[in-house]
């Protein structure tokens, strides 16, 4: 990342909604003991940084993670995972959750054809049995090139029946 770079992504949101949005990276701050950056869009301010090999964030489009929460990692083996546990915070209230990062590899079609990235599937499942799932995938050079949230507010309903909330898709960056 670097200061003034920019994303463009078509959004998605239920009811077949989309639009159109921009991403930049605006201003460094500190993540942990590693210089993040700030990245701003109208969907709300995330706050990433690289420790590592693996991708963090304390802030994600307006949510906050205590301890920061893992993303991507370059170095996890496909058979391994990373467990999670902290806080949530959004909208005013705040959660404890339990989280589990898996990763693949997998091409996809994009706007820019079919390329090869990294999906990476964070489940998390907070205090009051909702569960909420966020799959991203990553492209080497690009950043995320698409992402899906999925909510299920059932302990026991599988998160591919639960209605898909905001989608996005990589249409140009650096």
């Amino acid at each position: 990342m670097s200061e003034g770079a920019e994303w463009t992504y078509s959004v998605e949101m239920d009811k077949g909604m989309k639009r159109t949005i921009k991403v930049a990276a605006d201003q460094k701050a500190p993540v942990e003991d590693t210089e993040g950056w700030i990245l701003t869009s109208e969907l709300g301010e995330s706050l990433a940084a690289w420790q590592g090999r693996s991708l963090v964030f304390v802030r994600l489009a307006g949510t906050e993670y205590t301890p920061p929460i893992t993303l991507l990692d370059l170095k996890l083996d496909s058979d391994e995972d990373i467990k999670w546990s902290g806080e949530v915070a959004w909208a005013g209230k705040t959660l404890t959750a339990e989280g589990l990062l898996t990763q693949k590899s997998e091409k996809i079609q994009t706007s820019v054809g079919r390329i090869q990235t990294l999906r990476s599937n964070l489940q998390l499942t907070f205090e009051d049995g909702n569960r909420l799932g966020l799959i991203t995938w990553f492209a080497r050079g690009r950043g995320i090139v698409r992402q899906q949230q999925r909510i299920s507010a059932s302990p026991t309903a599988p998160l591919d029946a639960a209605s898909p909330m905001p989608s996005i898709s990589y249409i140009s960056g650096p």
